[in-house]
């Protein structure tokens, strides 16, 4: 199988080899115009690979946006990130959690038992959480997106990808930035930053954000409310030695992600309250996509059941210190990366189509060290460790209606993990290198976990157990579970001309396993770990006196064991209990190629634009469920062991993969006789059509979208104002995001369906000093 692959991946590299046409290349994703006039692209500098190269020459896929571009983009929490960067799928789900998706990788993380399939980290620490997710986007000097497994120098949970936030560093100049924004919703932003010099060798640096804005559904959800603060201190103490020390905090109160809904087969009328008929493979059932599931709900609840209370909240704190530490010594550099990080997050959701309530707290503690050799030797090498000791406990009700019953969960997760990891580049000439690298995983899981089932109750803020609610009976997680895992990357760097890198490797990744619930006596309450091998050749280009820039690049993944999580039920005396199992599916096959373009057509015009299509399926997929999935064969299973569908979607896409996804852009620069300008920017992004939900009924399937944001800046000769009028979504087209049945499905038949933003617009002014 290997030997086919590499054969098929020697094909590619000879294709590739041939695009390189012209003699130059070599830039970045990222690039811009530096100044008005401009005659060359800009560098863009990145430590994807942990050192600093400029993007263009890191053999590997990775996308970088600038922190100006994140403001220019009005982009402020992850699933905003979505607009810039194709291979990039990211989505805010119930309450704080958040699902980042690259090139069809992803887990829906549920509860405390799951974790991510992509690492998100932030200056080099590890945030384990996908309910930590939250006021980042500020004061960044870049995002950096890297695509396919990263094994080797980033190792767990990062099977499909990893996104590096990496903030400013200060400096030894005085200065800062201000930008406020106001626009429709009620939406006022405002973003800060002051860089102070406190000695020849000491600097600090204070930024802040605050977002607020109105809820986009008529029942208020859909809003935001969080400020956040970082600090930074940087030493040089020598010319070998640089210290940095950061600390964030950030807050959110708000009522969380909102969700409207779909009609379906067992809506109880035929015609919606729009007047139009109710179509069994969906559409929007309210007067309005913005209708809230709440709002719905009461129309949809029949007699004697309690439709979805308007009681949303979501509720964060989180912070974090960390230092590293860069010594020059041994002809090298010498990192060392000490962090901890705390989150503790309380909300009450009905996104799910059900009342789900949580409580969750989570702290970590991690270390990286590492050496990374120079880079002006023939042999070029890292070699490091990493240590990792994290914790989360909880509590969680779900809504569970349709059973009669409620499910209340004490969580208690620890994960420690620990890998030493190596990677090596050999100029085996002047023009090729050899690549190849290795990580070594070992990682262990303990719980002590409880679920109680109780007579049915409404989910609420407090208390959670109401007096009226009495325990029927509860089951049990408890144990401990260990993995460990080389995982290895191998390839070539081959310089066809000064400025044209052609690159082929296989890499691999691993995500560990877990626990969950399950009420049948006897039965497994463990899932194994997921893996991925990705195969990759690209082509970095650079044209026309670095004014044209040409990435080209095919990747072919091996998916198997993917965690997916389903929900399950278990037939105990009279009760029907709801349970939510991780499980492995079989294998799934991601093949794929993608194009990035620029061109300074003038030294006032850049042009930009980014075409990646995939070819995602599961060569095996079979689960259990507690609903049926129509389209794929199902087989019943009774009590005891049930009542649950096994279910064989062997041969469907996999899911959140569009098969076509288009960023394009353009900037203009009119410069004005007083040494001023205007820029008019102007930014779209297609996806097609995609699946949602595993059942993969049709109302499940996201259609294709176009959607546009434009932007109209002045900015003073100085550059030290600037006043910005932007509108995103321009088509005010309701795009959903997820799709799937509720919590109390079919017994209340709600669809619930998460959409992205809908248009927005407002002025932007920002002052620099």
């Amino acid at each position: 199988m290997v030997r086919n692959r590499y054969l098929a991946f020697t094909s590619v590299v000879a294709l590739l080899v041939g695009a390189a046409g012209l003699p130059h290349a070599a830039a970045a994703q990222s690039a811009a115009p530096s100044r008005p006039g401009a005659t060359a692209l800009q560098e863009v500098v990145v430590t994807a690979e942990r050192r600093e190269q400029t993007l263009q020459r890191t053999a590997a896929p990775v996308t970088a946006v600038s922190g100006q571009q994140l403001i220019q983009r009005d982009i402020v929490n992850m699933d905003q990130l979505t607009q810039a960067i194709p291979a990039l799928q990211a989505q805010q789900g119930t309450g704080p959690y958040t699902s980042v998706i690259v090139r069809g990788v992803t887990t829906a993380v549920v509860n405390v038992f799951g974790d991510p399939s992509v690492a998100v980290n932030l200056d080099g620490v590890y945030l384990a959480r996908p309910t930590s997710l939250h006021g980042l986007f500020y004061d960044l000097d870049r995002v950096e997106v890297l695509k396919g497994p990263q094994g080797t120098l980033y190792g767990r949970n990062a099977t499909g990808g990893a996104v590096n936030l990496v903030s400013r560093m200060p400096t030894y100049a005085l200065g800062g930035d201000l930008t406020a924004e106001y626009g429709n919703y009620n939406e006022f932003l405002t973003t800060g930053d002051l860089n102070v010099p406190l000695a020849h060798d000491l600097a600090g640096r204070i930024a802040f954000q605050t977002v607020r804005h109105d809820g986009y559904f008529s029942d208020g959800t859909g809003d935001e409310d969080q400020q956040a603060v970082r600090l930074s201190l940087r030493a040089d103490p020598s010319e070998a030695l640089r210290v940095l020390l950061r600390a964030d905090y950030a807050h959110e109160d708000d009522r969380g992600q909102g969700a409207t809904a779909y009609c379906s087969a067992a809506s109880p009328a035929p015609v919606n309250s729009m007047g139009q008929v109710c179509p069994v493979t969906g559409g929007f059932y309210g007067p309005s996509p913005w209708t809230s599931i709440v709002t719905q709900s009461h129309a949809l609840t029949p007699p004697g059941l309690i439709p979805l209370p308007d009681t949303a909240f979501n509720k964060g704190d989180h912070w974090g210190v960390s230092s590293q530490t860069d010594w020059r010594v041994l002809g090298g550099t010498l990192t060392f990366i000490p962090a901890f990080r705390s989150d503790d997050v309380s909300y009450l959701s009905p996104v799910a189509g059900g009342m789900i309530r949580e409580i969750e707290h989570s702290h970590q503690t991690s270390a990286e060290l590492r050496f990374a050799s120079s880079e002006a030797q023939p042999l070029r090498y890292i070699l490091g460790g990493y240590l990792f000791n994290g914790a989360t406990s909880g509590t969680g009700i779900y809504d569970a209606q349709n059973a009669g019953v409620n499910p209340v969960q004490t969580l208690g997760v620890s994960d420690f993990t620990y890998a030493l990891f190596g990677q090596a580049t050999w100029a085996v000439t002047g023009r090729f290198r050899l690549v190849a690298g290795a990580r070594y995983t070992y990682e262990r899981k303990k719980t002590d976990s409880q679920n109680t089932i109780y007579s049915y109750f409404t989910p609420q803020a407090a208390p959670l157990l109401p007096s009226t609610a009495f325990p029927l009976f509860g089951f049990s997680t408890i144990g401990t579970r260990s993995w460990d895992q080389t995982n290895w990357k191998a390839g070539f760097e081959f310089d066809l001309a000064p400025k044209s890198l052609l690159y082929a490797n296989v890499s691999t990744g691993f995500k560990a396993g877990g626990f969950y619930f399950n009420p049948i006596p006897g039965g497994t309450d463990t899932y194994d770990p997921e893996k991925v091998t990705a195969y990759t050749a690209g082509l970095k280009n650079r044209f026309l006196d670095d004014r044209v820039q040409l990435n080209l690049e095919a990747f072919d993944l091996e998916y198997t064991g993917q965690q997916i999580a389903t929900l399950l039920f278990a037939q105990l005396g009279p009760a029907l209990i709801p349970y939510f199992p991780n499980q492995n599916a079989g294998k799934a096959r991601i093949r794929g190629g993608e194009a990035e373009g620029q061109f300074l057509l003038t030294p006032d015009t850049l042009l930009s634009g980014d075409v990646q299509y995939i070819d995602a399926k599961y060569e095996s997929l079979v689960y259990q469920s507690g609903v049926p999935a129509p389209v794929c064969p199902s087989t019943f299973v009774p009590p005891p062991n049930g009542p649950v569908f096994s279910i064989d979607c062997s041969g469907r896409p996999e899911l959140m993969t569009p098969k076509w996804t288009v960023n394009l852009s353009a900037e203009q620069t009119f410069p004005l006789s007083s040494g001023a300008d205007i820029v008019l920017g102007v930014n779209t992004r297609h996806e097609s059509s995609r699946y949602t939900n595993l059942s993969y009924a049709p109302f499940t399937v996201v259609p294709d979208y176009w959607r546009t944001n434009a932007t109209l800046t002045y900015n003073t000769a100085n550059r030290r104002f600037s006043v910005t009028g932007f509108v995103n979504n321009i088509e005010n087209r309701a795009v959903p995001e997820a799709v799937g049945t509720g919590l109390t499905f079919p017994t209340i038949p709600l669809l619930p369906v998460t959409l992205k933003p809908p248009r927005t617009f407002g002025v932007r002014v920002g002052a620099h000093f």
